[in-house]
């Protein structure tokens, strides 16, 4: 089950983090940075690949996340629904 460990906006980017995520149906063991998972809200789609890695090295340098490999979705505004 994922649970998550916190809400953060960086550079104006919104940012989920949950722990307890199965990967291809495998489970990890509790505090496994592999069973961490990152999403990151880009409403305005203009994060550049750069501007991403900037703000994933920004979480691991201040803790947020274990290793700067953990698994990441970034969500552009082409992803949300139109709710009309």
């Amino acid at each position: 089950m994922k649970l998550k460990v916190g809400d953060i906006v960086v550079n104006g980017l919104i940012i989920e983090i949950f722990e307890g995520a199965k990967r291809e149906g495998e489970e990890y063991p509790e505090g496994h940075w592999m069973g961490e998972q990152i999403y990151i809200y880009d409403g305005l789609s203009d994060a550049a690949d750069n501007e991403i890695l900037v703000v994933l090295d920004y979480l691991y340098e201040e803790g947020f996340i274990q290793d700067r490999r953990t698994p990441h979705t970034i969500i552009r505004e082409d992803d949300f629904e139109d709710e009309e």
